[in-house]
């Protein structure tokens, strides 16, 4: 018995729910101004991911807003992001980019963002900057941290005493079954060491008497998290 394996007959989907797509972006944007929002991040393979959005700018409703370009670069500095702009935005004007179009650049703060920014507004005469407020407030929250080091040290601590401990963290379950496990914020996302202080303020005494009850021979972390409670400033 022969058994034939059916093959579609177009191989070619992804391209043309691509171009698709980039169609729709093209009909819902029109002539209206626009602003862009660029930025990049790390995947779980550690490549360096840049992305695209843009927004319309309309007096009379909410911007609508699409993903126009997501690559893989090399490197990120101001002329890769450079070229990276101007690559997606002849995903929009394939024709001619709009540079009188673009009235707002939404970036982080980096050294290479501001360097790509004050670059681009010699083509894009409209446009204005703006460095992302949530890593504004990200900042503040670093500068924050630096002037409570006792509280960052509890925050740290509290965190490594419960982290793949499933004894502690059953054994703080029984005797706080209404109060959350300690939070193990991570220093890069933003706000995390902000929500962790706001948790030991609110459950600090019940916390306290938990690791009081632990033996501080066992973890190093058990024992500064024991002689902190005796901080004047904490």
């Amino acid at each position: 018995m022969c058994f034939h394996t059916s093959q579609p007959s177009e191989k070619n989907y992804v391209d043309r729910h691509n171009t698709a797509t980039i169609e729709k972006i093209r009909n819902a944007v029109g002539d209206n101004k626009l602003w862009l929002a660029v930025d990049e991040c790390t995947d779980t393979t550690g490549r360096q991911i840049v992305k695209a959005i843009i927004g319309t700018l309309e007096i009379d409703k909410q911007s609508d807003i699409f993903l126009l370009n997501s690559t893989q670069l090399e490197r990120t500095d101001s002329t890769t992001i450079s070229q990276f702009i101007a690559s997606s935005l002849s995903l929009l004007w394939p024709e001619s980019i709009k540079y009188n179009n673009i009235l707002l650049l939404v970036t982080d703060a980096a050294a290479y963002m501001k360097k790509t920014a004050a670059s681009l507004q010699i083509l894009y005469p409209n446009m204005l900057h703006l460095t992302c407020l949530a890593h504004g407030l990200h900042r503040v929250a670093e500068e924050v941290r630096t002037h409570f080091q006792d509280v960052d040290k509890l925050i740290s601590n509290g965190k490594k005493i419960f982290l793949k401990a499933p004894s502690r963290c059953e054994l703080f379950r029984e005797k706080a079954p209404d109060v959350p496990l300690p939070p193990q914020p991570v220093v890069t996302r933003w706000g995390t060491w902000i929500t962790a202080a706001l948790y030991y303020a609110k459950h600090f005494t019940v916390v306290k008497d938990i690791i009081n009850s632990f033996d501080p021979d066992d973890a190093s972390s058990i024992k500064i998290m024991q002689e902190l409670r005796k901080s004047s400033t904490l």
